[in-house]
Formats: structure tokens, sequence, C-alpha cells
């Protein structure tokens, strides 16, 4: 018998494990792989001890996940082509078409289900229309939401957007993309805010709506921002479900997000 003990500032903890020798390249493991689950612990050292009595003594760092992430699921659908699509999927799908030269991916995904990417695109497009931001300030909404949301696809689409059609300064879409400070005063408080109405399930402090309010947006702006969240919430999902693939036309502006995310 070979017993594996862990010693932590948090906890120690002694765990039997079945006979045989235990290779040193097997503490690199996390403490499920031994047969065991010790959470939160961050080694001083590792003693093994055989049935002999012998100690092995290591001294090593090994960190345990805080938790043991589940397996993502996977919605496995199949993108829905243009000649396939159902009203009023079709007719989205072909007006994209004809203004872009190309029906995003993210697109053909939500085609599966036609009355949702409506939904989407006449939420994303009132907001656009109607919501009183400028272009700029919209991208910026998007991209903090779609970053907290963790949606790689709308991260990398907006920032294109970004870059190409609503003129943010590439120095804001990049602070946004790596959590950095957002150049901007006006922005940085737009971006602060939205994030933390994401964050906060819609309950942000009265201080991050105190500077939303002071450098110049209205209480009313707020309920827009509700629908701004809506809709991302949409294509943020609904991209992380069916692991869309992103397009070659966003492809410069590719992001990766934090795997734990």
């Amino acid at each position: 018998m070979v017993a594996f003990r862990v010693g932590s500032r948090s906890r120690s903890a002694e765990t039997p494990f079945a006979d045989g020798p235990l290779r040193s390249r097997e503490l690199r493991g996390t403490g499920a792989s031994f047969g065991c689950c010790i959470v939160g612990a961050t080694t001083l050292g590792v003693a093994l001890t055989t049935s002999g009595g012998e100690s092995l003594e290591r001294d090593t760092d090994i960190s345990f996940p805080t938790t043991l992430m589940p397996t993502p699921f996977t919605l496995l659908l199949a993108p829905v082509a243009l000649a396939d699509a159902q009203e009023p999927a079709r007719t989205i799908m072909q007006d994209t078409q004809t203004r872009l030269g190309m029906v995003p991916n993210m697109y053909a995904g939500l085609a599966n289900a036609p009355v949702l990417l409506q939904t989407y695109v006449e939420g994303y497009d009132r907001f656009r229309s109607e919501s009183g931001f400028t272009p700029a300030e919209q991208e910026v909404v998007f991209l903090s939401i779609s970053r907290e949301n963790g949606c790689d696809f709308c991260v990398a689409a907006h920032s294109y957007i970004a870059d190409r059609k609503s003129k943010v300064p590439r120095a804001v879409t990049d602070a946004i993309r790596d959590g950095a400070v957002v150049p901007d005063a006006q922005l940085a408080a737009l971006h602060q805010f939205t994030t933390e109405l994401v964050r906060t399930r819609g309950r942000p402090s009265e201080a991050s709506a105190a500077q939303f309010l002071a450098v110049g947006y209205s209480t009313v702006q707020i309920l827009y921002l509700l629908l701004a969240i809506s809709t991302k919430t949409i294509s943020n999902y609904s991209n992380r479900l069916l692991e869309t693939p992103l397009d070659a036309m966003f492809a410069s502006r590719v992001f990766h997000r934090d795997p734990q995310a």
C-alpha cells in the first residue's frame, strides 16, 4: 500500500492508493488523477510512504484546482444553409448575404431556431438605432458584454467592426479585450458600468452608476443597456453552446478567453 500525504497551509490529507509505484511524473497531476479529490490545497511538500515503511520525500509545488471543472456541453446542431433555412431566418440570411457577401456562421447556427435569429437581429438593430449611444459607444457595449460572457466569437467580430466601421480607437478595443484600463474616461465609465451590470445580474453599485451618469449618459440609457445585454446573451450563449467557428472575415481579430471562463 502506498500512502500519499499532502501538506498545505490550509489543510492536510492522507489518502491511500492501490499497491504499486507512484512515478514522479504523476505528481504533476491533480488530486482527481490519483483517485482522490483534494480541493484548494497548494502543497508545501509531498511524502510517499510504502507498506514497508520506506519514506520518499518530495519538495514540490502542486496546485490542486479549487473546483473540478465539468466537461462543457456542446449543442450538436448543424449550421443551416441559406437554401434550407425556414422563415423568418431565410429572409434575414438572404438580406445579410446581399449586404455582406456572406452569411456569418453565427446566423447559420441561430437559424436552427428561426425566431431566435429574428429576435436577435431585431434587438440588435433596435439598440443600434434607438439607444442614443454613438456607433463607437455601441461597440464598447457589445465588446464589454461579450468579453464578460466569455464569447470568443463575438469579441472577435465586434473588434473587427470596431476597427473597420465604428471607428473605435484600437487602444480602447484592445484594453477591453485585455481586461486593462480603457484609455478614455467616458468610454471607460461605459465599459465599467456595462460589465458590472452583466456581472451583478442587474445590481450594479451606486458608485458605478454615479460614474456612468456623471460622464453624460442618461438613466434611460441604462434600460437600453439591458436591450444590448439581452441581445448579446442570445449570440454569446448560442456561440458557446454551438462552438461556432470564427468566420474568415473576423480572423484578423481572433480572441481566446481565459480557458477557465
